[in-house]
């Protein structure tokens, strides 16, 4: 059986982060003043419409359909859900990974091959959420009905936090497919560390983007190697390859949390710190003309000019200004910006 991590702390090597409480919405969420511009309002409303709708389907779907409060029929889809992890034995864990498990137990799961209890042939290849959309479609309000619509559509990939808009949302970049994305999030402070990793789904409606599922961590910048590694195995991703590749994203995920950066960055990362009182600019010069093998020989100046690597060296700085957070090696750190400026690696 695979191994689990207790310990869900950050630890000297881990590749994850406290899951940061910026990203989760509280029960109300705060609605600006009048004074400010109407578009802002709009927005915020849709978002909070969007919590609410989320709720009640939770709550209805949960009712409507009587096995999801089957204890057996629960334990097959953890089994499912877990590709072979083992979360289900640690309470802690099981409810740490709630957030995650419950939208895909609601709108992804089909589960035809359940052996706990009988299902109705036509509805053994259908999700829960599909069979209440099918069975109430007449009964939602418009508004809920859309958004259960686009959250029937809506897949878990990989997502760096590129920058934070307090009191706005959230500008990331899709890892997978390639693409910027920006998720709407008045409730959100700006200690939503950039380069961060999150898998999460999110779901449109009105223009407005929220997020129905994520994992209970973020993953570090230096996951984005690994990350990097084992999604080019898959080539070619499109919308329709990461709706069949679910699982596989899932494992990926798990099998992040899991192990240790890459060796030879984290040396690399090392070697810069190991300076006591800042790097020079000749030894910064040095510093990024030195070939690594995790970037196929090229130095990061080099592989700051590739269009398939800039992002990866960029991820190296997002760990050294989270690193930076401790003031016992804040002074080593104090030229990184200026050498990102360098290189051309202000994102977006």
């Amino acid at each position: 059986m695979k191994s689990k991590r207790h310990d869900r702390a950050t630890k000297k090597g881990s590749n994850v982060l406290p899951f940061p409480s910026a990203l989760v919405p509280p029960a109300e969420t705060r609605v600006r003043p009048s004074a400010e511009k109407d578009a802002s309002v709009s927005r915020e409303m849709t978002v909070k419409r969007m919590a609410r709708a989320e709720t009640y389907l939770i709550e209805n779907i949960s009712n409507q359909i009587p096995r999801a409060h089957d204890t057996n029929f629960i334990d097959e889809a953890w089994e499912e859900f877990a590709l072979g992890w083992n979360f289900e034995d640690d309470p802690s864990l099981s409810l740490a990974y709630a957030p995650l498990f419950v939208p895909w137990f609601l709108y992804c799961w089909a589960p035809h091959r359940s052996r706990s209890i009988d299902i109705p042939k036509d509805e053994a290849k259908k999700s829960m959420a599909r069979v209440f959309l099918e069975n109430h479609h007449s009964k939602l309000d418009r508004f809920t009905r859309r958004y259960l619509e686009s959250a029937l559509n809506a897949h878990f990939t990989f997502f760096r936090v590129e920058h934070a808009e307090k009191g706005v949302g959230v500008h990331f970049y899709d890892l997978v497919l390639h693409r910027p994305i920006f998720l709407d999030m008045p409730f959100v402070e700006l200690n939503v560390p950039v380069g961060v990793i999150f898998f999460l789904r999110p779901v449109e409606v009105d223009g407005c983007r929220s997020i129905n599922g994520v994992g209970p961590t973020g993953l570090r910048p230096l996951c984005l190697w690994k990350l990097a590694e084992k999604l080019e195995v898959e080539r070619r991703w499109n919308i329709g390859k990461v709706a069949n590749r679910q699982d596989l994203l899932r494992e990926i995920y798990f099998k992040l949390e899991n192990q240790h950066a890459e060796s030879g960055v984290r040396h690399l990362m090392n070697l810069l710190l190991s300076s006591h009182t800042g790097y020079t600019a000749e030894q910064w010069t040095r510093f990024l003309d030195r070939p690594a093998t995790w970037l196929a020989g090229k130095t990061l100046r080099q592989a700051a000019r590739n269009p398939r690597q800039r992002r990866l060296v960029s991820a190296f700085f997002d760990e050294l200004d989270i690193l930076a957070e401790n003031a016992d090696i804040r002074s080593v750190l104090k030229d990184t910006a200026r050498i990102r400026s360098m290189l051309g690696l202000n994102f977006p």
